[in-house]
């Protein structure tokens, strides 16, 4: 890939905002979130998430679950 490549953002329908801060990375127009410079990154990463998990590793949710106190 080249550096503009690797660089390049989805042209988000919704930033990621969460209890007034801005996030990096956005939304689609169906909501589901996309992080950054996914355009043309998204293959790769969804390899190793594959990769992880068939190693026993787990993905955590990175959701707004995390700013959340019990």
């Amino acid at each position: 890939y080249s550096y503009d490549e690797i660089m390049a953002e989805h042209d988000y329908a919704q930033p990621h905002e969460v209890m007034g801060k801005l996030l990096h990375g956005g939304f689609d127009a169906e909501g589901n979130y996309i992080s950054p410079r996914m355009l043309h990154r998204g293959p790769a990463v969804a390899q190793w998430a594959s990769n992880l998990e068939a190693r026993g590793g787990k993905l955590i949710d990175a959701s707004q679950k995390l700013l959340k106190r019990d």
